[in-house]
Formats: C-alpha cells, structure tokens, sequence
C-alpha cells in the first residue's frame, strides 16, 4: 500500500514538473517569436538606411562628377582668357 502512495506521489511530482516546463517552454516560444520579428524589424530598418546611404553616395558621386567637369571647363576658360589678354 505504502509503495503505491509513494508511486502515486512521484506521478504527481512529474506532472507537476512537466506542466512547469511546458508552460516555461511555452512563454520562451514567444518570447523567441517576439524577438524575431523585433530582429526582423530592425534589420529591415538598417537595410532601408543602408539603401538610402548608398543612394546619397551615389548621387555625392555624381555631383562630384559634374562639379569637376566644371573645374575643368572654368581651368580652360581661364587658360583661354590669360592667351588672350597677352
């Protein structure tokens, strides 16, 4: 009889534990699906900056592009000019 109760108590204990671990498995499985999308989110946000740097590159870039083809033409303008005046 006794061998039974004690029997009886452990089955207890064990289910006992088993429901804590599932309900901690359960609250670490959305804290996980939390944090993954928080890690998607901020990903996306770095990409979008990222993609708007490289935008800002490219058109710095161009810019510079131009503004030395104006150096150029005002340094032949220039040269040009000081022929001239000779």
């Amino acid at each position: 009889m006794f061998f039974c109760f004690d029997q009886h108590n452990r089955l207890r204990d064990y289910k006992r534990r088993l429901s804590a671990v599932q309900a901690e498995n359960e609250t670490l499985r959305r804290e996980n699906e939390v944090n993954k999308k928080r890690t998607k989110e901020w990903v996306d946000a770095l990409q979008d900056k990222l993609r708007e740097f490289r935008k800002e590159k490219s058109s710095w870039t161009n810019e510079a592009v131009a503004l030395r083809g104006q150096v150029k033409d005002a340094q032949v303008c220039i040269c040009d000019f000081e022929l001239l005046a000779r």
